[in-house]
């Protein structure tokens, strides 16, 4: 196939340890956390800090009054002051997002070095206060004198100090009004997937994500963390437990039905913080400053569906991104699909392997996608999923992998609420 100088290529990548929300990084801010890791990718690369034409990251929670946290981060460590920086937020696929909007912009010449990536903060999550709080509040203030106020102050109510995650619409689809459990729990049941099933994929992710960690497969791809007010450097995702077993899952409740719901918080991912940066030029940029791309950004695709479908959505990513560069899936070395539930991942790879599903949902004939194939390090419910960098994660895991195993083709794939997906497909060709 044919290489063209525009062609983007990912030169590096690393992340920060994925850690439970609440744990090691609750006092780190997302600036901070993205500014540390921005400053290593810049000192381990030596790519000049001049050179950098732009700087695009996903963010989904958008930290307290930083509505371009790209920028802060940007500056912060040490890129000039005319560096060129976008926040993008497209909730699970946001860090895709911000690596396509790079390719096309090195692919039209527009760019040819940019930092992409992700950055969140799961711990700090902002909170609102109620709508009637607020007013209450700018009343207040604005009164002129101590009677006004506290007669505005009566008018408050009990249930006004309930507060408000910024955020509430990514547990909650705002179209069809249905929660993500609740469509974890409708794929369990048309898809008729057990809640044994559903524990055995997660205790399955645990053990790849473990004994990568064992044998330090991230250790190169891993920057270490100081948090602040703490000397213990913190250079490892959460410690996963090695001795998981079935009847750990067993024991944990649904979160919906106690009776006969099957999604849990053993077989859903859990809120966690962390950073993924990539450094991305043209192929002629590499080749000029000496450096052996690590991938080629070959393709990409973005997929709508029903809203109550969205856990399927990696399915129409795959198949329309395999459509368009005329491959097939016994071609593809490595998968990347995303896990937020089991239910999400279990229920794509059965379309794929069923005739029946295969027709009923993508009008063609089934072709399995090999498990031994799919998310070989694990994936969220094990690593955790700080929104808009869990596909970032994914991209850099396929990346490193089809490196330490020379395979030539990988895919990411995963589905967002309100019925989009994204997928991306990286070629090696070293």
């Amino acid at each position: 196939m044919f290489k063209n100088d525009k062609d983007a290529v990912i030169v590096e990548g690393f992340r920060t340890p994925f850690i439970k929300s609440g744990l090691d990084f609750n006092n780190i801010s997302e600036e901070e956390l993205g500014t540390w890791l921005l400053r290593e990718l810049l000192e381990r690369t030596q790519i000049n800090s001049n050179e950098v034409e732009k700087v695009i990251l996903a963010n989904v929670n958008n930290s307290k009054n930083n509505p371009n946290i790209a920028h802060t981060i940007a500056l912060r460590a040490g890129l000039p002051r005319s560096i060129s920086a976008t926040t993008v937020q497209k909730v699970d696929v946001s860090s895709i997002a911000s690596l396509v909007t790079a390719t096309i912009k090195i692919n039209t010449g527009l760019s040819n070095i940019i930092i992409a990536g992700g950055v969140e903060s799961m711990s700090q999550m902002p909170i609102l206060l109620h709508y009637q709080m607020s007013q209450i509040i700018k009343k207040v203030i604005q009164a002129k004198n101590w009677k006004e106020k506290i007669k505005k102050i009566i008018d408050l109510r009990p249930s006004y100090i309930k507060p408000q995650f910024t955020n509430k619409n990514i547990f909650i689809e705002p179209v069809s009004g249905w929660s993500q459990i609740q469509i974890a729990e409708k794929l369990s049941e048309d898809f008729h997937i057990s809640r044994e099933e559903q524990d055995e994929f997660a205790l399955d992710s645990f053990k790849k994500a473990s004994l990568a960690q064992k044998n330090e497969k991230w250790k190169e791809d891993i920057v270490p963390v100081f948090p602040p007010d703490d000397f213990d450097l913190v250079d490892k995702d959460t410690k996963m437990k090695e001795t998981l077993s079935m009847h750990d899952f067993s024991e944990l409740q649904p979160y919906l039905e106690k009776d006969y719901g099957t999604v849990t918080s053993g077989n859903s991912s859990f809120a966690a913080d962390g950073a993924v940066l990539f450094l991305v030029m043209s192929r002629e940029k590499a080749k000029a400053l000496g450096y052996k791309p690590l991938v080629t950004i070959y393709s990409s695709d973005h997929s709508g569906m029903e809203c109550q479908q969205h856990g399927l959505g990696s399915i129409y990513a795959i198949t329309n991104i395999l459509k368009k560069e005329k491959l097939q899936i016994k071609d593809i070395d490595l998968f990347e699909i995303g896990e937020n539930f089991a239910t999400q991942t279990l229920a794509c790879l059965k379309v794929f392997e069923s005739p029946i599903l295969a027709e009923k949902y993508l009008k063609q004939t089934s072709e399995k996608i090999d498990p031994e194939k799919c998310n070989v390090n694990g994936g969220a419910l094990a690593l955790g999923n700080p929104i808009s960098v869990t596909d970032a994660r994914m991209v850099l895991s396929a990346a490193k992998e089809m490196n330490r195993q020379q395979k030539e083709w990988g895919l990411v794939a995963t589905g967002m609420y309100s019925g989009q997906a994204s997928a991306l497909l990286l070629r090696n060709e070293n």
